[in-house]
């Protein structure tokens, strides 16, 4: 059984999505880039891998039904969350995760790319829902500011470049 859950904050506020999709797709792409040389014909150059998508369609119920993983809110007030998070504009944190014979566990942050849904005539939200990775700043920056606190002591300890 797969459990998908969305969260802000450290899990400040944290969906568990009620009604596990059938199925959802990671979509995953490598950057590439192809020229032509004069001496060796076509070359593809292997970039780095771009960020990964993951997107589902459901339903949130208005009703209460045996299957649902989550009953703490209603349909609507699952989209008005999401809407609330998209206009806070911070990262979300996507789990999945699985028990039995599947053997999936993804933990990523990611922003909510689109998000769409429409009311059925029981009262049911069917809804889409597209994820895009994000590299949180705070990983890339830690790399960063450790280079610039070396080169800072090089120049210390060197003197300012000359040419």
């Amino acid at each position: 059984m797969l459990d998908f859950y969305l969260s802000i904050n450290n899990s400040e506020e944290v969906i568990h999505i009620p009604v596990t999709p059938s199925e959802f797709t990671v979509s995953s792409s490598q950057g590439t880039e192809t020229f032509e040389t004069a001496n060796y014909g076509w070359i593809k150059i292997i970039g780095n891998p771009e960020l990964k998508t993951v997107s589902w369609s459901s339903f949130l119920p208005m009703n209460d039904y045996p299957y649902l993983r989550d009953r703490s809110m209603k349909g609507q007030e699952y989209a008005d969350k999401i809407e609330n998070w998209r206009k806070r504009k911070l990262p979300i944190r996507l789990v999945i995760t699985s028990t039995g014979i599947c053997n999936v566990d993804i933990n990523t942050a990611a922003a909510i790319d689109k998000f769409d849904y429409s009311v059925g005539t029981g009262g049911d939200l069917n809804y889409s829902i597209e994820l895009g990775e994000v590299n949180l700043l705070n990983d890339v920056q830690e790399p960063l500011i450790e280079t610039s606190k070396r080169i800072k002591r090089i120049v210390a300890a060197e003197g300012p470049f000359s040419p």
